[in-house]
C-alpha cells in the first residue's frame, strides 16, 4: 500500500485533535454533571468533525483507490452526523429542548442514515456513481461522482444547517449584549466550513475543480469556537432565552452592575417596583436605586426603602450580592416588593400601641373615676346625702366617654380599606349635624373633591368640631376651606388658638384642650389621617384661632 505525504496532512490531523479534545473536555463535563442535551449535541458534533478531519486525511494519505474508497465511506460517518447534530445543538442553545425528542432525533438522522446504509453496497448507484484517481500536483486524490440519494442529503444537510444558523441568528438578535458575543462565535464557526462546501461542491473551490477539501479542517475549527463559545462564556450554565425567559418572568426585580456599579441590565419586575421609565441602562445605580449607598459599602447587604408609585406608597426590600467572574466582579441587586408585609406589621404596632393605650386606661384613668364612685357610694351610706349620687353619675358618664372613645380609637388601627369620591362640604354638614352646636355657627367654603374613607372623615370633622366647641365655647364661628395650593383642606374657629409651644402635643392621647375633655378626640382624628397616607399640623387662624391643616390629600374631578 503506497502512501503520500504533504502539509495539509498537517491540518487535517491537527484539526482532528482540536475536535476530539474539545469531545473529552465535554464528555468530562457530562460525567460530573447532569445531562444536558446541548452539551449532549455539542460532544456529537466534536466527536463527528474529528472522524471526519482524521478519516479524509487517512483517505489524502493513501495512494490506492480502494483504500481511499473504504475511507470515502467511512469519513461519512462524521460529514453526516454533524448537519442533525448543528441543528440539535441550536435548538438546545436556543432553549427549545422540548423539541427534541427521540421522534424528532430519528426523523432528523433518517436521511443521513440511508445515505450510510447505501453506501455499503450502492444499489443502482444510488450514493455513488464513479470513483477515480486523479494527480494534482504531487498528489493523488480520489474524484467521486454524486448519485441522487447523495445529492438530496447534500441539500437536506444545507437545510439542516441552515435552519440551525436562523436560530443562533435569531436568538443572538433578541438578546441580551452579554450573550451576543458566544452567539457571533457559534455564527462564526457554521458559516466558514459551510460556505466552503458550497464552493466546493459547486466545483468553484480549488479552481481546477479538484483538490483538498478543507471542509472537515474547517469544522474542526468550528468545533474551537463552539468550545470557546460554551466553556469560556458559560453558556451551559446559563442558555440564552432560558436566561431570558427566567429573568423576564421573575417576580422579584434584579438590577445587574458592572464594577464601576452602573446599570448593565435590569428585568421588568425592577422597572415596575423603582417605578422607572425610560433607558437606565449604563446610568450610574445611585441615579436609579433610591439610597442604593446604604447597601453599598459591605458585599452583602440589605435595606428597606419605600418608592412612591404614582401617589400609591410602596416598600422594597433591597439586597445586594457580589458576582464573582475569573476578570471581573459585578453586583446584583434584588428588589423584593414587601409592602404586604410593611403594612401588616405596621398594624400589628398600631396595635399593640392601641393595647399599651387600653392598659394605660385600665391601670390610670379608669381608676379616678372608679375611686370617685367608691368613695361617694360610702358617704352616701353613712350621710344619705343625695350630692354624692350626682358625684357617682358623674364620675359613670366620665367612664362612658372614656370606654367609647377608647373604643373608637381601638377601630382606627385598620389601614383604610377603600377610598370614594368624598364632597368636604357634604360629609362637613353631616359631622355638624349630629354635634351638640348650641350657638356655634359653621362655614363652609369650599366644594373639593377627595378621595378618601366617608365614614372616617366624618368622625375627622366630628372630633374637630367638638374640639373647636369645649375649647372655645358653645357660640364658636367655625370654617372649612381649601388651603391656597389646593393641596388639602383647613377647619379653623375664632376661638384664643393653641400656643405654638403646645401644638406639638395636642395628638397625643390624654392631651385635652379643654377642661372637660377627655383627650382621645385629636388622637382619632391623627390616626385617620395616618391611614389615608395625610399629614395633619396646627396652626393660627386668620382671627387668631386654632386652624388644623390637613394635607397631601388627592383630589377627585
Amino acid at each position: 500500500m503506497a502512501w503520500q505525504q504533504t502539509p495539509h496532512l498537517i491540518l487535517l490531523f491537527f484539526s482532528s485533535v482540536v475536535a476530539a479534545g474539545w469531545a473529552l473536555y465535554g464528555v468530562g463535563l457530562l460525567r460530573r454533571s447532569e445531562r444536558q442535551l446541548h452539551l449532549v449535541a455539542f460532544v456529537v458534533l466534536s466527536l463527528a468533525a474529528a472522524e471526519w478531519s482524521f478519516v479524509y486525511a487517512f483517505q489524502v494519505a493513501s495512494q490506492s483507490l480502494g483504500t481511499k474508497l473504504v475511507a470515502y465511506r467511512l469519513l461519512h460517518v462524521g460529514a453526516v452526523t454533524v448537519p442533525p447534530a448543528w441543528l440539535l445543538f441550536s435548538l438546545a442553545y436556543a432553549g427549545f429542548e422540548d423539541w427534541i425528542t427521540p421522534r424528532t432525533v430519528a426523523g432528523v438522522a433518517f436521511i443521513p442514515s440511508a445515505l450510510l446504509i447505501a453506501f455499503l453496497t450502492n444499489p443502482a448507484s444510488i450514493a455513488l456513481t464513479d470513483a477515480t484517481l486523479v494527480t494534482v500536483g504531487d498528489l493523488v486524490l480520489l474524484e467521486t461522482g454524486n448519485g441522487p440519494l447523495y445529492t438530496l442529503h447534500l441539500s437536506y444537510s444545507y437545510v439542516l444547517l441552515s435552519a440551525g444558523g436562523y436560530i443562533l441568528l435569531r436568538t443572538a438578535l433578541r438578546q441580551h449584549h452579554t450573550f451576543r458575543g458566544p452567539s457571533a462565535l457559534l455564527l462564526l464557526g457554521l458559516v466558514l466550513p459551510f460556505l466552503v462546501n458550497v464552493l466546493e461542491v459547486a466545483g468553484l473551490y480549488p479552481p481546477d475543480g479538484v483538490g483538498i477539501n478543507y471542509t472537515p479542517a474547517l469544522l474542526a475549527f468550528s468545533a474551537f469556537t463552539f468550545g470557546i463559545a460554551v466553556f469560556r462564556y458559560r453558556l451551559l450554565d446559563l442558555k440564552p432565552i432560558a436566561r431570558e425567559t427566567t429573568f423576564d418572568s421573575m417576580d422579584e426585580g434584579v438590577v445587574v452592575l458592572d464594577d464601576r456599579e452602573r446599570v448593565v441590565d435590569l428585568n421588568p419586575a425592577s422597572r415596575e417596583i423603582l417605578a422607572l421609565d425610560g433607558y437606565v441602562v449604563g446610568r450610574p445605580v445611585s441615579a436609579v436605586v433610591p439610597r442604593y449607598e446604604e447597601i453599598s459599602d459591605t458585599e452583602t447587604a440589605h435595606t428597606t426603602l419605600t418608592v412612591d408609585r404614582g401617589g400609591t406608597r410602596t416598600f422594597v426590600e433591597m439586597r445586594r450580592s457580589p458576582i464573582v467572574t475569573d476578570d471581573s466582579l459585578g453586583w446584583i441587586v434584588i428588589l423584593h416588593d414587601v409592602t404586604a408585609r410593611e403594612e401588616h406589621v405596621q398594624k400589628i404596632e398600631r396595635q399593640n400601641d392601641h393595647l399599651d393605650t387600653f392598659a394605660s386606661v385600665v391601670a390610670h384613668d379608669l381608676r379616678n373615676p372608679l375611686n370617685v364612685i367608691s368613695m361617694r357610694a360610702d358617704l352616701a351610706r353613712e350621710t344619705g346625702e343625695e350630692s354624692h349620687y350626682d358625684a357617682i353619675g358623674n364620675a359613670v358618664t366620665r367612664m362612658d366617654e372614656l370606654l367609647k372613645g377608647l373604643l373608637t380609637l381601638s377601630r382606627q388601627g385598620d389601614t383604610i380599606a377603600a377610598l370614594e369620591p368624598v364632597e368636604i362640604d357634604g360629609v362637613a354638614a353631616d359631622a355638624w349635624s349630629v354635634v351638640e352646636t348650641d350657638a356655634a355657627t359653621l362655614t363652609v367654603d369650599t366644594k373639593m373633591r377627595i378621595a378618601g374613607d366617608a365614614g372616617s372623615l366624618n368622625q375627622v370633622f366630628e372630633n374637630l368640631f367638638r374640639n373647636a366647641i369645649d375649647h372655645v365655647g358653645p357660640d364658636v364661628a367655625v370654617s372649612v376651606s381649601a388651603v391656597d395650593d389646593g393641596a388639602g383642606f383647613a377647619i379653623e374657629d375664632d376661638g384664643p388658638g393653641i400656643p405654638e409651644e403646645a401644638r406639638a402635643e395636642v395628638f397625643e392621647y390624654g392631651h385635652s384642650t379643654g377642661g372637660d375633655g377627655i383627650g382621645i378626640g385629636l388622637n382619632i382624628v391623627q390616626q385617620i389621617v395616618d391611614a389615608h397616607d395625610w399629614t395633619i399640623h396646627v396652626t393660627e387662624g386668620t382671627e387668631g384661632g386654632a386652624r388644623f391643616e390637613i394635607l397631601g390629600v388627592d383630589l377627585v374631578s
